[in-house]
């Protein structure tokens, strides 16, 4: 009867405290490399839905403007450069990127 009301802890040998002491900062920098992996996916996550959506706006503007296009070539019969119209009226020259 007395061996059972000794409970399993006591039976059970403890570990030195440097010994749990490193188990828990093991543990804790776990957690923490998993923490920042989740972080890390969400912040690529959102990076890719913004992406999709700037396509999503840049493919509608580009089919917007040929449809824009080919309404004026009926009216006018004057063929448009579809450089012009893919790239869109407010694109800048890739030589502005480096202007002082």
């Amino acid at each position: 009867a007395d061996s059972c009301s000794v409970g399993l802890r006591a039976l059970v040998p403890t570990l030195p405290k440097r010994v749990r002491t490193q188990r828990h900062i093991s543990n804790v920098s776990q957690v923490q490399a998993a923490d920042d992996r989740t972080q890390q996916i969400k912040k690529t996550r959102q990076e890719l839905v913004e992406t999709r959506k700037q396509n999503a706006h840049d493919s509608f503007m580009r089919k917007h403007r040929i449809r824009e296009a080919m309404e004026q070539m009926k009216i006018t019969c004057k063929p448009v450069s579809l450089d012009s119209i893919i790239d869109g009226p407010n694109k800048r020259a890739p030589a502005d990127d480096f202007a002082d």
